[in-house]
């Protein structure tokens, strides 16, 4: 049986989906979340992913064996998954905090408003949905089966947030997956003899090298592309640059 395993935020959804869980915030507190996420968070971790796409490309340029080549990218990931794990737990440390605003109403109006990439319905209806898995970082476990209620609950692999009476209560800190290292463990747990993979930045590429067919969305982390674009063609590898699951269900019909 194949299985088929989707990264969330910019995979299946056409943007980010944080902001719309902030939007559902009371105004000052929405303030709060926004400072928190730029100058706190996303911006320390920055010059880590550009140093870490540096010593992947190095990588891809000098490497002949492909074995030997995925072996050097996988130490290089999980080496950067160490540096930058103490940063993505203060994050969710802090935007905890503002989230304890939120009531699951909220939740549902925000999934409301997310939008799903152009194809998703047809390309879901390819695969018995007991075969169809999310391996997402995003902050709702919650949200994402909202957003995707096709997928068993089961299937969907995220953190999550605690509601009690309507009204958060924090984060679930069990099985959080925060970094890539934590991604690629979880899909290592999937065990299926094919495994098709759909993701769209740095904490997608392991999965999709170690994929039987490797889907790249374009989306904002143009160096993902880059990378992904570099070893397809140097090392013939089934990774398909798409714009939407319209162009994934004509790859694999």
């Amino acid at each position: 049986m194949v299985a088929v395993i989707l990264d969330f935020d910019s995979t299946i959804t056409e943007a980010s989906t944080l902001m719309q869980i902030y939007l559902r915030l009371p105004e000052e507190i929405f303030k709060q979340a926004a400072v928190i996420s730029e100058k706190n968070y996303y911006n320390k971790e920055l010059p880590l992913t550009k140093k870490c796409y540096t010593q992947i490309k190095n990588i891809i340029n000098n490497e002949e064996e492909w074995e030997k080549c995925l072996k050097y990218i996988t130490a290089e990931v999980i080496s950067y998954s160490k540096e930058i794990v103490s940063l993505e737990k203060e994050g969710m440390n802090l935007i905890e905090t503002p989230l304890c605003y939120l009531e699951y109403s909220g939740l549902q109006r925000a999934a409301s408003q997310i939008k799903r990439r152009d194809g998703f319905n047809v390309f879901l209806d390819n695969f018995p949905k007991s075969s169809i898995y999310v391996i997402s970082c995003n902050w709702s476990k919650s949200l994402i089966q909202l957003v995707c209620p096709e997928i068993p609950y089961k299937n969907i692999i995220a953190n999550e947030l605690i509601f009690k009476n309507g009204k958060c209560k924090g984060f679930d800190r069990k099985n959080v997956i925060l970094t890539p290292e934590d991604k690629i463990r979880a899909y290592k747990k999937i065990q299926k003899p094919e495994v098709l993979y759909a993701g769209d930045s740095l904490p997608d590429l392991l999965p999709i090298l170690n994929a039987s067919k490797g889907f790249a969305f374009i989306s904002h982390d143009k160096d993902f592309i880059e990378v992904c674009n570099k070893i397809k063609e140097k090392f013939s590898k089934e990774i398909f640059l798409v714009q939407n699951f319209q162009e994934v269900n004509n790859i694999i019909k």
